[in-house]
């Protein structure tokens, strides 16, 4: 589950959330974009195998990771 806020990029932990924070603008999916690509950089997969499932619309996510692309596995 991600929580998406205005800020510079970074991610933090809280609780069973992780918080996203981007400056690009809701426009166009440019910060759904974005989060996605901070996602695959925090969990070091590639940023086909990050997807956004539930809440495209809204601040709160539903992100799945697929299990093939995790490295090491």
């Amino acid at each position: 589950m991600v929580k998406v806020k205005n800020g510079h990029e970074r991610i933090e932990a809280d609780g069973q959330f992780l918080i996203v924070y981007t400056d690009e603008p809701r426009e166009n999916g440019r910060a759904n974009i974005d989060v996605l690509k901070q996602i695959s950089r925090y969990f070091k997969v590639g940023e086909g195998c990050v997807r956004i499932v539930k809440g495209l619309t809204t601040a709160r996510k539903t992100i799945i990771i697929d299990d093939n692309c995790v490295r090491g596995s």
